[in-house]
């Protein structure tokens, strides 16, 4: 089992064992720091160093080094985020589109109204400061409207704002501001260790995450700042403020629409009225948030969101069977068709997981770790139904499994790099064999721990040395 190994005597060796712990810590953060020399084409060192900063990860997390040197780990663990503040993300291209949206909203203009190719195809007369032929290059999907929600678009520009123009400094500046958003989620990680919810091992199994510390403020994806608002929501549902916990979930849903799908859960916890009113708040503190960027166009929103289902497609599992299933028998091509049915069986299947768990009777399914069960359940059923995996797609499943007894997300996070040896070509093309022994590894173990796990046990998750 992953961390489950504890060293024989090791109150005796404490000096070997501090020493041992300072020199892993040393290692991880040279590694980060070499990790950021990479591009993703060079995908055998990428995954070498990545593999041996899990490794390290792995015997930090030995039940009696977490518990022995916690804090130390938990200060090493922002050191390693800090370390990335400075490098430009070199596993991702789409800070470029925030630095766009962050500029255009600065110079007064919605970014949700123009395709970026607009400002120079002469169907936007003006040239706003720092929108420029340099920065369309960068971009990824120049053909695109915008698809990030509100909050997004208010840290983009924050960060342009302080910038002044600067590339580099705007890269630093929401760096800097997702550091804070981590550091944020580890307070409150903390603080349910604090309330003997979870443990030390359980705190650092996320904030040591080889995978969290690289995609999250390393490569700038905003699940950092998702996560902090989902388990804003969590802590405050916990002490029975549901109304903080309506905001805080549906500011989560203005930083990504996809914690929608955590509100049916709450029908065993808070019974269908309360239920109906916390969606109500969340709902309508996502419908608030989009105020400032209000216009008749806003709609075309949802066309680049369409995308996801009936164009993209990359490290996908369920998704990729069932398309080369029905394409084989048909002859044609039904990716839009099985990207569509792919999201109308996950909304199947957390509405059926909810009302399931609404009628079952078992005391325990209404506390907090029983909630967080589900929460990873839905979460894992939309990503093995969606279209598209990248790896910081995964940041929020390892989140969400310190308060449950399963690890697959952890296994998940280190195998889902492999989804970078696509970049090796150019045009990217995936590897079949890599995608096999992803999901057979993770879905193997996944079902171990389904059938042997004991997930109606109230206590801790993780045994103490």
């Amino acid at each position: 089992m992953l961390f489950s190994f504890t060293p024989k005597h090791a109150d005796n060796q404490t000096p070997i064992v501090g020493v041992f712990v300072a020199l892993l810590v040393l290692l991880c953060a040279i590694g980060y720091v070499f990790l950021y020399q990479l591009n993703r084409s060079q995908t055998v060192a990428l995954w070498a160093i990545f593999a041996a900063l899990f490794v390290a990860y792995c015997l930090l997390l030995r039940p009696t080094i977490a518990q022995k040197y916690y804090y130390p780990l938990l200060l090493a663990a922002v050191v390693f985020r800090v370390v990335l503040l400075s490098t430009t993300p070199n596993l991702s291209d789409d800070f470029y589109r925030f630095v766009w949206d962050g500029r255009l909203w600065i110079s007064g203009i919605n970014p949700f109204l123009h395709l970026p190719i607009h400002f120079f195809d002469g169907t936007y007369v003006g040239q706003p400061a720092g929108i420029n032929t340099t920065l369309l290059r960068q971009l990824n999907s120049p053909h695109y409207y915008s698809v990030y929600p509100p909050v997004c678009q208010f840290i983009f520009a924050l960060a342009a704002k302080l910038s002044k123009g600067n590339l580099w400094t705007n890269v630093v500046w929401l760096k800097a501001i997702l550091l804070g958003f981590e550091l944020g989620s580890l307070v409150l990680l903390n603080k349910f260790r604090l309330s003997n919810t979870i443990t030390c091992q359980n705190v650092l199994q996320y904030a040591l995450c080889p995978l969290v510390i690289i995609e999250l403020v390393g490569n700038l994806h905003f699940e950092a700042v998702c996560i902090f608002f989902m388990l804003l929501a969590v802590y405050y549902l916990n002490q029975q403020k549901n109304t903080y916990s309506a905001v805080a979930l549906g500011l989560a849903v203005s930083v990504k629409l996809l914690p929608l799908i955590a509100l049916p859960l709450l029908l065993r916890r808070l019974g269908v009225v309360q239920t109906l009113r916390y969606s109500g708040i969340a709902i309508a503190t996502f419908l608030v948030s989009f105020l400032p960027l209000l216009n008749p166009h806003l709609w075309q929103i949802l066309v680049s969101v369409a995308l996801y289902f009936h164009s993209f497609s990359f490290n996908a599992s369920v998704f990729y069977m069932v398309r080369w299933a029905l394409n084989t028998v048909s002859g044609t091509d039904l990716t839009a068709f099985v990207g569509y049915g792919m999201a109308l069986i996950t909304f199947g299947g957390v509405l059926y997981y909810a009302f399931q768990e609404k009628k079952a009777a078992t005391p325990n399914k209404t506390n907090l770790n029983a909630f967080m069960l589900g929460l990873l359940f839905v979460w894992s059923l939309y990503l093995a139904c969606a279209t598209t995996i990248h790896p910081w797609y995964v940041a929020p499943l390892v989140a969400w499994s310190v308060f449950t007894p399963y690890r697959f997300p952890v296994l998940w996070s280190l195998l889902v790099m492999g989804s970078y040896a696509a970049y090796n070509k150019q045009p990217y093309t995936e590897n079949n064999g890599i995608l096999f022994i992803e999901y057979t590894l993770v879905g193997a173990y996944a079902l171990w721990e389904w059938k042997n796990k004991d997930v109606d046990n109230k206590t801790p998750y993780v045994k103490k040395a």
